[in-house]
């Protein structure tokens, strides 16, 4: 069986509606769990454009937030010392690597200047005037929680238990690219099937794709949106962009699974609402207690949240 699967109708086979894709993806949907348990093996996402994949931010293509900064790393010198000459495509690679880095550093840097309690951190590729040629971003780990959850790119994917709030973070006005796509997409992911991957074969590689929690990490905002992450490290990594000229999707991770493990049930499937329907699903959203000001919950979320009610 396919790891992913594509899922755009209700149980009587009828394309989404607000309603009935509100009905599905509920909580207490039975299709989330087992028996009588009470913790659900099931994490979601959202996303305003149905065709994008599941890469993340930092490694997009072309992705207008972290370019200008790729641009100035670009022009740092290669990494001091190389045993050997460094090959064009393996140099491209330290500089995607170090903008992600350099990104998680301005970030904390400014942060604790302006008395935010952050992990310390060391001098990243601009302060040292070279490339720096190794994964600093690994050693990063909480700092890139923090990074993540307030807009700096990241290698993390945010995911949530509740689907509702995913939900929300694939139509909320705020989250909406400046086009219109033909649907929406929310994404299910069984976080006990995608434990037992462990790894899966690159070439001569593997590539680890994991959920993480940051406990030490206290924030309202993961809070309220039952947040967590996921990612996908080791050295398959590099080999992968080496030879594709990019870095991997989790979609692409999960087609790589060997064949007798894609005969179990689907490890992900993304549900699709047409993009007619979103508008009223936000509308149904609301009357849950699922907006932005029950997720971020401050003050001037609150007053986006009113002023967007008035749109309906």
């Amino acid at each position: 069986m396919n790891p992913i699967e594509e899922i755009n109708t209700d149980e009587n086979g009828k394309i989404f509606t607000a309603s009935t894709f509100l009905n599905r993806l509920r909580a207490s949907n039975p299709n989330w769990w087992n028996g009588k348990e009470t913790v659900s093996e099931w994490v979601f996402r959202g996303q305003w454009d149905s065709e994008w994949t599941l890469t993340p931010t930092a490694w997009r293509e072309n992705n207008p937030k972290i370019q200008p900064l790729l641009d100035k790393i670009s022009k740092l010198p290669s990494p001091k010392h190389p045993a050997t000459p460094i090959p064009d495509k393996e140099l491209d690679y330290f500089r995607r690597i170090n903008t992600e880095y350099q990104a998680i550093i301005d970030f904390c840097k400014l942060a604790e200047e302006l008395g935010f309690e952050i992990p310390e951190v060391s001098n990243g590729p601009t302060n040292n005037g070279f490339l720096i040629n190794t994964d600093g971003v690994v050693n990063l780990q909480r700092h890139t929680f923090i990074a993540q959850h307030h807009g700096i790119p990241t290698r993390l994917l945010d995911w949530t238990k509740n689907p509702l709030v995913a939900s929300y973070f694939a139509v909320g006005r705020e989250f909406r690219a400046n086009y219109q796509p033909k649907s929406v997409c929310v994404w299910a992911l069984n976080t006990k099937r995608f434990y037992k991957i462990h790894a899966v074969k690159y070439k001569d590689k593997f590539l680890s794709p994991n959920i993480l929690r940051e406990s030490n990490f206290k924030s309202e905002y993961i809070t309220a949106q039952q947040g967590l992450f996921s990612n996908i490290n080791s050295d398959g990594v590099k080999l992968f962009f080496l030879n594709e000229g990019k870095f991997p999707s989790l979609e692409e991770v999960l087609n790589l699974i060997e064949d007798e493990k894609k005969k179990e049930n689907p490890i992900l499937y993304k549900f699709i609402l047409p993009i007619k329907e979103v508008d009223d699903f936000l509308l149904l959203l609301d009357r849950e207690n699922i907006s932005q000001a029950h997720l971020m919950p401050n003050l001037d979320k609150v007053s986006e949240t009113v002023i967007s009610r008035w749109k309906y």
